[in-house]
């Protein structure tokens, strides 16, 4: 797995009153990230996955991708699962994956470890600096350069590295998989905070960044999805973020 530092900043979260497609959840409001952090470069693959666990429970995989193999462009199917990202996953399988692999031993020798994005580093890491509805701006007209989403995905997931990354050099933040986050679903508060994380509990954990089966609105910035931390489906991932001893 690739990582990349996103640098400390304030940003504006949520998305103004006028923005299209706009839910009423995403009341603006200003937020610090104190520290730098590092974040995947990618969302985790189904090889990233398998490597980790010995098994891939992945939907879109082996004999339902064998008939798409000429539309994605990949002749030897057993690439699939190298480009592919890991879904089917719940909350709760994200967030053991990545105790999982914070445990492994050369991850532990050389302090490193890993966990979920909180919902604000997602959201920053995923606007790169850029306060529009989406990473490259207001229009949703570039959105194929940066997501697969339901008007280019041809129906199942697709390739994770070969989008155009965002300004920190982030790849497939508004498409492909759901992403999960480590906070609570809940209502933000209007003022500002530093480095929140969210509702000290709730009935649903956060999922961000639109994916395959979307249509492009779900595919903005600020766009939230409550979900129950047990539920999986072929829409949902995940994205690390890497914390080194010291650092």
């Amino acid at each position: 797995m690739e990582f990349v530092l996103v640098p400390s900043g304030s940003f504006l979260m949520g998305s103004p009153a006028t923005e299209r497609y706009r839910i009423e959840d995403e009341i603006q409001h200003k937020v610090a990230i104190s520290r730098c952090f590092y974040i995947g470069k990618y969302c985790v693959s189904q090889s990233d996955y398998s490597a980790v666990y010995g098994r891939n429970p992945s939907f879109f995989q082996g004999r339902v991708l064998e008939k798409r193999a000429v539309g994605l462009n990949i002749v030897d199917k057993s690439r699939l699962s190298n480009v592919l990202p890991v879904e089917q996953l719940s909350w709760e399988d994200a967030y053991e994956f990545s105790k999982a692999v914070s445990s492994l031993p050369e991850e532990s020798e050389e302090g490193r470890s890993y966990r979920l994005p909180t919902e604000a580093e997602w959201e920053y890491a995923c606007r790169a600096g850029c306060q529009a509805a989406f990473t490259f701006g207001e229009s949703d007209e570039n959105l194929d350069a940066f997501a697969w989403h339901n008007e280019n995905s041809k129906s199942s997931t697709r390739d994770i590295r070969i989008k155009s990354p965002n300004a920190f050099g982030i790849v497939g933040m508004h498409g492909n998989v759901y992403e999960w986050c480590s906070d609570w679903y809940g209502s933000y508060q209007p003022r500002s905070v530093v480095d929140p994380k969210g509702p000290s509990r709730g009935p649903c954990r956060i999922r961000r960044g639109g994916c395959w089966n979307d249509e492009p609105q779900c595919c903005r910035s600020a766009y939230r999805l409550g979900s129950f931390p047990r539920n999986y489906d072929i829409s949902s991932g995940i994205r690390l973020v890497l914390e080194v001893r010291g650092k």
